[in-house]
């Protein structure tokens, strides 16, 4: 998930459930530097993966709401890869088929979904704490 903070983008690994929104918000209090009893506020944005519409997800309690969205989006943009990688295998020689699809499907899989999931903290300060 890319995290936006004080103009600059930071990139976090999410997990869902419970388990996931802790280590979540864990993460965002050693980036913007909070103490465990400080509030904040997060936006979620991401796309709706049946219309690719924007959604705007106030509040942590939009955690699994926003890191479901962002699986579908992500799932979404992997097949639409493996589909383009197949097509161009087809296309090229045999025996440039050699390479696996396992190594598109990985790299596909370390690639930020654009617009999968973001949040947004503009102006986050300690004792504030709006994200």
């Amino acid at each position: 998930m890319a995290i936006s903070f004080e103009g600059q983008i930071h990139y976090i690994k999410v997990y869902p459930g419970a388990e996931g929104r802790a280590r979540f918000e864990a993460q965002i209090r050693e980036l913007i530097q909070l103490e465990d009893g400080e509030d904040f506020d997060v936006e979620f944005e991401c796309k709706a993966p049946d219309t690719g519409a924007t959604l705007h997800l106030d509040g942590i309690n939009a955690f699994d709401a926003a890191t479901h969205c962002a699986a579908l989006t992500a799932a979404e943009r992997i097949s639409k890869q493996q589909q383009q990688a197949a097509a161009q295998q087809v296309e090229q020689p045999a025996a440039a088929q050699a390479e696996p699809q396992q190594q598109a499907f990985d790299a596909a899989a370390t690639q930020l979904p654009p617009g999968g999931a973001a949040v947004s903290c503009p102006g986050a300060a300690v004792g504030a704490g709006h994200m």
